[in-house]
């Protein structure tokens, strides 16, 4: 039997999670245009089975990000904004080169949108 599971998503504080599970609160604080994508992504997010397929075209282009934020994915939003988010495993689950293993990892938190140029 094929495994039908979703990516499990928790959010990294109460604050983030009334902010981001609320339609209403998504446009209040980030505007339309910005909640729409915000949505798209989390409800992207919650349809994959792990967070590999985040890579694929038209899926936020998910990429690893370095230095202070090691450890966290990004996904684009609106420019220059970007969804954070880090695998909820421990431990993460790493591919033979010592990666994280993106087909492995099936929950996350939302650690919060930033712009991680600056």
């Amino acid at each position: 039997m094929t495994n039908l599971g979703r990516v499990h998503i928790v959010f990294g504080s109460n604050r983030l999670r009334k902010s981001l599970n609320s339609d209403r609160e998504l446009a209040r604080s980030y505007g339309a245009r910005m909640a729409k994508i915000i949505r798209k992504r989390l409800d992207q997010l919650s349809a994959a089975p792990t967070l590999k397929i985040m890579r694929g075209p038209g899926l936020g282009r998910l990429h690893p990000l370095k230095g202070a934020l090691s450890g966290h994915y990004s996904l684009d939003l609106v420019h220059p904004q970007r969804l954070l988010i880090r695998p909820n495993h421990d431990p993460v689950p790493k591919d033979e080169h010592g990666g994280d293993d993106l087909s492995k990892i099936t929950a996350i938190e939302v650690a919060g949108i930033k712009d991680t140029h600056g």
